[in-house]
């Protein structure tokens, strides 16, 4: 679970406050305030209640998109182990001189009821990391498992990393590379873990990050269509999008012919399909089509002809297919 993330120097997020001088980054925190008379919007767990959910609001271009794109950055640099040529420009412009300061990430995330911080500061305009760390928190301390403090210091280890003489073997072949070594020792090392069980750490936070850190933008499809197949999932996600007020009343499948979907099959695709069913003894097949403004299923079922749904917004103009799932399939109550 993300417990908080820190970003500095870049693109809205300035290296600096210009009123206070403060060079703190900023921060955005799912810690809750202290308020008492909303417990049931808190998740409570062994290290540090949480909020269940929380939102960003603002006037348009205030940068509230910029969180998610830092967020990505982090992620995708930790997974890639090295930034873009096009990630060059993504510094804070207020201040030309913040194209050669160093750009800050950090989140911080409970895992398997303990609470952990991973980092990296890095020069965008040269795509030069200059310090990573990743430390384990306890309310009374952090213990730094690895850290590279700057440019000039090599990699240092510390709690149970302390002592494996095979992470000093590897980070000295890893040393002089411009690279994040998180991403090292879990992309090319495949072997390493089994024999030393003392460092899973080290996969646990990496895993984390590629598997738990879940970006998403308003133009990603559906990670998921299946449920869009089931009238009673598909019955749920409408009343709980009018319960959380999105102005979404209705999501509901509505019956097509099939020439309506035939575009988007090659010749005989449907047919080939049935005799591979036929011949697999495949009682039903769903297939999923997705088009700029409509998603369709294709409900296959042996015996019988095909049928099709198509999840359709009947208001003109249509709303924008790409900003949420509802508003590509939803009515909305006209204003």
């Amino acid at each position: 679970m993300l417990i908080r993330f820190n970003v500095k120097n870049f693109l809205s997020f300035d290296s600096e406050d210009r009123a206070t001088h403060d060079t703190s980054s900023q921060e955005f925190s799912m810690i809750p305030g202290k308020v008492r008379s909303k417990e049931d919007h808190i998740l409570k767990t062994g290290k540090q209640n949480l909020l269940k959910f929380a939102a960003i609001y603002g006037a348009n271009a205030a940068g509230k998109s910029n969180l998610i794109k830092a967020m990505a950055f982090f992620k995708n640099c930790t997974l890639n182990g090295t930034a873009l040529p096009q990630d060059a420009n993504l510094y804070c412009k207020t201040d030309p001189n913040n194209k050669d300061k160093t750009s800050y990430f950090e989140a911080e995330f409970i895992v398997n009821d303990e609470v952990y911080a991973y980092g990296f500061e890095i020069i965008l305009s040269t795509g030069l990391f200059v310090s990573e760390w990743l430390c384990k928190l306890t309310p009374s301390k952090e213990e730094y498992l690895f850290k590279k403090e700057d440019a000039k210091h090599g990699y240092e280890f510390g709690g149970p990393l302390a002592k494996n003489e095979m992470l000093k073997v590897l980070v000295s072949s890893f040393y002089g590379s411009n690279g994040l070594f998180l991403n090292f020792i879990n992309r090319t090392m495949a072997g390493f873990y089994k024999t030393n069980p003392q460092a899973e750490v080290l996969r646990t936070a990496f895993n984390w990050i590629a598997n738990n850190l879940d970006i998403n933008y308003p133009a990603n499809p559906l990670s998921t269509s299946s449920f869009l197949a089931n009238e009673e999932a598909l019955c749920q996600a409408s009343k709980l999008l009018k319960a959380f007020g999105t102005g979404i009343e209705d999501v509901k499948s509505v019956q097509v012919p099939l020439e309506k979907v035939a575009p988007f099959f090659p010749p005989l695709w449907l047919q080939n399909v049935a005799k591979q069913m036929e011949m697999s003894n495949t009682p039903k097949n769903d297939i999923f089509i997705r088009d700029r403004n409509e998603i369709f299923v294709v409900k296959m079922e042996r015996g019988k002809t095909f049928s099709k749904y198509c999840f359709q917004n009947p208001t003109k103009p249509m709303l924008s297919m790409n900003w949420t799932v509802a508003c590509i399939h939803a009515f909305r109550i006209s204003s």
